[in-house]
């Protein structure tokens, strides 16, 4: 590998006009980006780069404000730059922020907690944490998360994936008082993510393995010591909740439906055969599904092209959302309650736009647009469509300056 290196950098080194090419991409990609929005409490939070900062800086500020404010700055945690915020977390009023840090890309996270308002650290640190996950409760007082043991001193790096466990953190306690939730040493290779429904009612066990792509799904009254229940027990296939309304639980599965569908389940009656189908199976891949404004927001890709659709709750097909052109959703953020949305759109001619849609007047708008040194005006982009020689129709984008003889 050094000496193939060596031949392509001997190579490209002596091509007189590499430095301009590269001044050129440098400054075509040292604009300001903005994350999509997400709304918690009265505030609103985004991650925002100036251009060419190494890391993304983690913003706030009160929905009725213009003052924004830094919560985070990830470029500041280390002097070598190499501590990375992996995760976060906001209370659902929008007062605490759970976060994880990374340092010197270590699997290994560690979650701190953050009072947003005064921007000071409580007391709590957890370690012996991987690909966090946090579920605060709806008072505040604590949340859920998964662990693994304490290695053994000198062992970090040995066997260390094995017998994850969900514990219960109390907001300003140590991580010695923590409250074991759930286990299972019959099955020490399975992975544990927990999450809370909308309403609060009910505590989620995600269960995963290694990287396949079905999962379990465990339920329980969250305010009650009764074990959990098994909604999903077998591995058919990959089941996440999108919300519910009490026992009914609304699942977006690929099970007996690869390119995704929208099923209800009733907990008091969770046999297959009492399934229903919401938004069934399509020939289009559903990709994406949040409920906002009580409705079902879909993001379907039809030959690699994104397209948002409408539905309710009973899953009759209401409208498409215009987007401004052929690309790609980058992501959503709106709450079931909630009557607006942010959504991030982006094209080979669209750089990352986030755009705001209100339901009560049906309008769609840019909230942020980046400014770049770049005129998409100038260029055009369109899809065609190739046949290859066993007739596959293969969808390919033609991206041309205006006036190209092509």
């Amino acid at each position: 590998a050094l000496e193939q290196n060596n031949i392509t950098y001997n190579y490209l080194n002596s091509l007189p006009y590499r430095d301009e090419i590269k001044e050129q991409l440098t400054k075509l990609y040292d604009y300001p980006r903005i994350s999509t929005p997400f709304k918690k409490g009265n505030k609103i939070f985004y991650y925002k780069n100036s251009g060419l900062q190494n890391q993304s800086v983690l913003f706030y500020k009160k929905s009725n404000s213009e003052i924004e404010n830094i919560l985070i700055d990830p470029n500041k945690l280390s002097s070598d730059g190499t501590t990375s915020l992996s995760m976060t977390k906001v209370s659902e009023d929008g007062n605490i922020l759970a976060y994880g840090l990374s340092n010197s890309g270590s699997d290994w996270k560690e979650i701190f907690v953050r009072n947003i308002n005064t921007g000071e650290d409580f007391i709590d640190h957890l370690l012996w944490v991987k690909w966090p996950s946090v579920s605060w409760l709806p008072d505040n007082s604590g949340f859920f998360y998964s662990r693994y043991p304490k290695p053994i001193e000198g062992d970090e790096y040995e066997n260390i994936n094995s017998n994850q466990m969900v514990y219960f953190h109390t907001l300003g306690t140590n991580q010695s008082e923590d409250s074991l939730i759930y286990s299972d040493t019959n099955h020490p290779q399975w992975g544990f993510s927990s999450d809370i429904t909308d309403d609060g009612a009910y505590l989620l066990l995600y269960v995963w393995e290694g990287t396949r792509n079905e999962n379990l799904v465990y339920y329980k009254k969250r305010d009650t010591p009764e074990p959990f229940k098994p909604l999903i027990s077998d591995w058919i296939g990959s089941f996440n909740i999108i919300g519910n309304d009490g026992s009914i639980f609304y699942v977006i599965t690929d099970y007996l439906a690869p390119k995704n569908r929208i099923i209800k389940i009733d907990i008091k009656n969770p046999y297959q055969n009492n399934w229903i189908d919401i938004v069934p199976k399509s020939e289009y891949n559903l990709r994406k599904v949040k409920m906002i404004n009580n409705e079902f927001i879909c993001v379907y890709n039809r030959d690699i092209i994104d397209y948002m659709e409408i539905y309710s709750i009973d899953g009759k097909f209401k409208k498409v959302i215009q987007l401004p052109g052929l690309g790609t959703i980058s992501s959503i953020s709106g709450t079931r309650q909630d009557n607006e949305m942010f959504f991030g759109f982006t094209s080979y001619l669209y750089p990352n736009t986030v755009f705001h849609h209100d339901f009560n007047l049906n309008k769609t708008e840019i909230f942020i647009e980046p400014e770049i040194q770049f005129n998409p005006t100038d260029f055009i982009s369109k899809q065609v469509f190739y046949y290859s020689k066993d007739s596959t129709k293969i969808p390919m984008f033609i991206v041309h300056h205006k006036g190209l003889n092509k």
